[in-house]
């Protein structure tokens, strides 16, 4: 960047505004031009997936810098977050931004036309804040439409902050590095002292969740800086008391390096559904139709939209006419997992509760006997 020197960073190109103490860079790039990781393809719903992005922190200006550097030689400025040199602290700006990472494919991509996660050290505020790289929305009702000429860095969620807050031994407290790890997020904290991990709640996408803390030897201060690699080492800048400094590494738990991410299929897969349901009200309704069969292909990540690409399912070929296919839906989408809601069972009162006027619960015709007999000095 230095090198470059000055360019336009304004996305209207009025006014020219050099970087001011930028502070951290991270990268976009998809695996290939035809998938963001060995599992998730990319389809026309990302039509910018297959560029290259690159985010800068520009702490100083307390904003976050969107390029694209597809192009060989070439650096365009496309976006931006935050306002050019006023610190904000809600959803549209930021304070000292610092650290910043990226993930893709995006949380939210089985549902939104959004290609990575971009995740920022928010120092002054302490919090971290989640940004969406996607397209705006226009429009209202049944008008709304993406602007799909516009890939925009959008707010999507924050951990900490006074709009957030959160218990107080889980807070944040100048969060300064940020890296992403399998699908948890670290933060390294400079006056917290410690390594945060979060995750994006797998339903709640603008919710980030608290997973555990990690803190280094006594007598050694965090500076803030951090790395981890694919094997589960954390790489951390430190200060010893007094004036040594150092790195060193921490070996994340077998639980974080293997436990597989919480995936929406354990949603649905958790409840019972009425199967009377399927095959009369939602198999009538075409708009109930689409938005439940929709959801349900769309959470498991199932390709309903684009024939020509592999794996496609026709979203009408749970319709059999007289019946919904329920079996088909279980097989192709819930991975066997589909669950049918039993009807609930026929409680029976207890024998204590159901004597009869001198107390007795057994057959009226025993009891009869049995009181003829004492009422004849019989043995029993």
């Amino acid at each position: 960047l230095a090198e470059v020197g000055q360019f336009n960073i304004e996305p209207d190109g009025s006014e020219l505004v050099p970087l001011w103490f930028p502070t951290a860079v991270a990268k976009y790039k998809p695996l290939n031009e035809s998938f963001f990781d060995d599992s998730f393809r990319i389809t026309p719903f990302f039509p910018d997936a297959t560029n290259e992005l690159l985010f800068i922190t520009d702490t100083g200006h307390h904003r976050v810098l969107m390029l694209n550097i597809t192009g060989s030689y070439q650096l365009d400025v496309i976006g931006q977050f935050g306002v050019t040199g006023i610190a904000l602290a809600d959803s549209t700006g930021l304070d000292w931004p610092h650290g910043i990472a990226v993930t893709t494919p995006a949380a939210e991509a089985s549902f939104e036309p959004v290609i990575a996660n971009v995740f920022v050290a928010d120092r002054r505020n302490h919090r971290l804040v989640k940004l969406n790289v996607g397209y705006p929305l226009d429009g209202s009702g049944r008008n709304e439409h993406y602007r799909w000429y516009d890939l925009s860095l959008l707010y999507g969620g924050a951990y900490g902050g006074r709009e957030n807050p959160v218990p107080w031994n889980e807070t944040l407290e100048d969060p300064v590095g940020v890296s992403v790890y399998r699908h948890y997020v670290l933060v390294a904290e400079g006056l917290g002292n410690a390594i945060t991990l979060l995750k994006v709640h797998h339903v709640m996408f603008d919710r980030l969740i608290f997973v555990t803390r990690l803190t280094p030897a006594l007598g050694v201060q965090l500076t803030g800086h951090l790395a981890v690699s694919m094997f589960g080492y954390i790489w951390y800048t430190y200060k010893e008391l007094p004036t040594s400094y150092g790195m060193g590494t921490i070996f994340l738990d077998e639980a974080l390096r293997e436990s597989p991410p919480s995936e929406m299929l354990d949603e649905l897969a958790a409840q019972c559904y009425n199967d009377t349901w399927f095959h009369t009200e939602m198999l009538f309704n075409y708009s109930v139709y689409m938005d439940t069969l929709g959801y349900m292909l769309n959470a498991t990540r199932t390709n309903w939209e684009y024939p020509d690409l592999p794996n496609y399912v026709d979203i009408f070929s749970f319709n059999a006419t007289t019946y919904f296919d329920i079996d088909l839906l279980n097989e192709t989408v819930f991975r066997g997992r589909f669950q049918v809601c039993q009807p609930p069972v026929i409680s029976t009162t207890p024998a204590m509760l159901s004597g009869n006027s001198d107390g007795w619960s057994s057959n009226t015709a025993t009891v009869a006997a049995f009181s003829s007999r004492q009422q004849h000095g019989g043995n029993t």
